[in-house]
């Protein structure tokens, strides 16, 4: 009897060992699964994974697409501020030519409508030509530089009548007859005033010559 239950309890023992270790091994062989488990892992799984791919690419592929717009329309905004920038200087330009036009032209029209404003204009380009330090006044040096070998200058001290025509005075003369207020320097002022024609040759030019003359 001893004998039969030992044998018993070895029997339940060792087929309990053997139906677990059978089981693990067709469960390992893929006998026992789960459907369910089995579709997620083996078909739901790759297509979820497959599907982010393809969303992600289409994302890197929107983002690049972005990236080049912005680029081109970045670039498409500096070259129509270029455009605009210079369309604008080349409009200021012409307009600053024109006024330059216009003031040049008014100039030449009143000049020609009053021969002293041509004189004086032509007056101060000589004296600005000669004052080479820009202070305002000629010095010795200065007159003797510009204003002694200066054909123009020489016709206007003529028509001014203080040199006689073809005379080439000294710069000590022309400096004494120049300097009004005698401090050695000649102003502007006292150029424009020695260099106007004498009241009684401007008159005796506007008088048309008498008949028979």
């Amino acid at each position: 009897m001893a004998e039969k239950v030992a044998a018993r309890s070895f029997a339940k023992g060792f087929l309990a060992e053997l139906h677990s270790s059978v089981v693990d091994n067709l469960r390992d062989a893929g006998f026992f699964y789960d459907p369910l488990e089995a579709e997620v892992s083996n078909t739901f799984l790759p297509w979820l994974l497959e599907e982010m791919d393809g969303t992600l690419e289409k994302q890197r592929i929107a983002r690049e697409l972005a990236d080049q717009l912005v680029a081109a329309a970045g670039m498409r905004h500096a070259v129509a501020a270029a455009e605009a920038s210079k369309l604008k200087a080349e409009i200021e330009a012409a307009k600053a030519k024109a006024e330059e036009e216009a003031a040049a032209a008014a100039a030449a029209a009143a000049a020609a409508a009053d021969p002293s404003l041509a004189l004086d204009a032509k007056i101060e380009a000589i004296f600005t030509a000669a004052d080479a330090d820009g202070s305002g006044s000629l010095v010795k040096s200065e007159v003797k530089a510009k204003l002694v070998e200066d054909p123009e200058m020489q016709a206007l001290l003529e028509a001014a009548g203080l040199v006689p025509a073809g005379a080439e005075p000294p710069t000590w003369f022309i400096v004494a007859t120049l300097d009004e207020d005698g401090d050695g320097k000649i102003t502007l002022e006292e150029l424009k005033a020695a260099l106007k024609p004498p009241p009684a040759e401007e008159a005796a030019a506007e008088e048309p010559p008498a008949e028979g003359a």
